[in-house]
């Protein structure tokens, strides 16, 4: 098997994340994407916490054990977009093929970080694909309705005993016919 290349489109047209942070304490936040074996590397017997999953409600971490104390992460070099900062810092990135892993830390690499989080995403083709599947619902409910109308409209009821057009109940005389 080899890899799938996503040359022919452009990355913005998969999407644009953006992921804010608001510092509760007084410390210096830093937050960076970077691709998820970088992160897993730098972050190598490291006792840090991931977030498995979030809701509405509480998120879901996953504790990882380590003893060695991380390098700071703004002199790393794999960062593909990064930010720093005691003001909300807000990273925005076009999302490119890979798996990659947002990565919030104290700007000093020490431990027990405590921030806000929101992240959202934009693609520009999703309201390429909602209209497109408007259009085609259109399409079919008009359809729909002249096919029902047709196949359901009464044909002229014939009133029993009624003679058919031509034919009468009164005898013909021929005009040339004597008595």
């Amino acid at each position: 098997m080899g890899v799938v290349r996503n040359d022919w489109l452009p990355a913005s047209w998969l999407a644009t994340v953006k992921v804010s942070d608001m510092p509760a304490g007084d410390m210096p936040v830093f937050v960076g994407i970077a691709a998820e074996a970088e992160i897993d590397a730098y972050l190598a017997d490291v006792a840090h916490s991931e977030v498995t999953w979030n809701s509405d409600d509480d998120p879901v971490y996953l504790s990882r054990e380590g003893e060695n104390a991380p390098g700071v992460p703004a002199e790393q070099d794999f960062w593909m977009t990064s930010s720093e900062g005691l003001d909300p810092q807000s990273i925005v990135w076009d999302v490119e093929p890979g798996q990659w892993t947002v990565l919030i830390m104290n700007a000093d690499a020490t431990p027990e970080v405590t921030v806000d989080v929101s992240a959202g995403a934009r693609t520009p083709w999703l309201i390429i694909v909602a209209v497109g599947l408007l259009g085609a619902g259109t399409l079919c409910l008009v359809t729909g309705s002249v096919l029902m109308f047709f196949g359901l409209r009464r044909r002229p009821a014939t009133q029993q005993g009624a003679p058919t057009p031509g034919t009468s109940d009164e005898p013909t005389v021929s005009a040339g016919a004597k008595e």
